[in-house]
């Protein structure tokens, strides 16, 4: 807090302490010297090495909070739902986050990196999506997964779509297919019969229906194997995943 000399002859001049005048350097020298935010993607050892010497002229007690911050939003719902938060010590949430980021397996790194290709049917983006966060994060309750599934999908949009459909976020899977599939935009290439009434159909069979649909109409699409209770798929397209199995 800035305080005002009691003595009349400089009372205009601001009296400033030590901690105060740190602290404003402190923060002009972190507004100043910030690096890019973190992505999914990004070389995480090299992002901790700038967060760290920048973490030099950062109050300790600030740093955990200021890290989780130089998070983008795709990276930090990422650590968060592996357990990092800026409540933790500092030194164990560098650990926490080198070892998420650092450390990836085949499936998260598929999931992580997936993002809506332009022109691509929307359903198939989304059951991709769909199909793989069970398997990444089999920690988190079934009655979770498909919140994580509409962020997931919400923040793998193309820019300008994400700025228009931010409040979907938290919203439920059924919401958002509802509301993306009414867009032209990331509807274009698919045919009026694939516009499915999501409020009147559970998002387990729309998923069986526009597998069935995307069977006949192109050989890279997901295609089921067995009953509707087994929910196996396979991926039939290049880059994806070759084959997997529900567990």
């Amino acid at each position: 807090m800035v305080r005002t000399s009691t003595n009349a002859a400089d009372s205009a001049e601001p009296d400033w302490t030590t901690s105060e005048i740190s602290k404003m350097i402190e923060n002009l020298t972190f507004c100043q010297l910030k690096p890019g935010k973190f992505e999914v993607g990004d070389d995480i050892d090299e992002w901790l090495e700038e967060m760290d010497e920048l973490f030099a002229y950062t109050d300790p007690q600030l740093r955990s909070q200021r890290l989780m911050n130089g998070l983008a939003k795709k990276a930090r719902m990422v650590a968060e739902l592996a357990g990092c938060s800026s409540a933790m010590p500092y030194d164990q949430l560098v650990a926490a986050l080198r070892n998420e980021f650092a450390n990836v397996d085949e499936l998260a790194r598929i999931l992580r990196c997936r993002t809506y290709r332009p022109g691509e049917p929307l359903l198939d983006y989304v059951a991709d999506i769909y199909y793989l966060v069970p398997r990444v994060y089999r920690h988190i309750p079934r009655s979770c997964r498909d919140m994580v599934t509409s962020a997931l999908v919400v923040l793998g949009l193309p820019e300008n779509p994400l700025r228009r459909y931010r409040h979907l976020l938290n919203q439920p899977l059924a919401d958002v297919l509802r509301e993306l599939t009414q867009d032209p935009v990331l509807n274009r290439r698919y045919p009026a019969c694939y516009v499915l009434i999501v409020s009147t159909i559970s998002f387990h069979i729309i998923v069986m229906i526009v597998s069935a649909a995307l069977n006949l109409a192109s050989d890279g699409s997901l295609r089921q194997n067995g009953g509707a209770d087994s929910m196996a798929w396979t991926w039939g397209g290049p880059g994806e995943i070759a084959q997997a199995n529900t567990s």
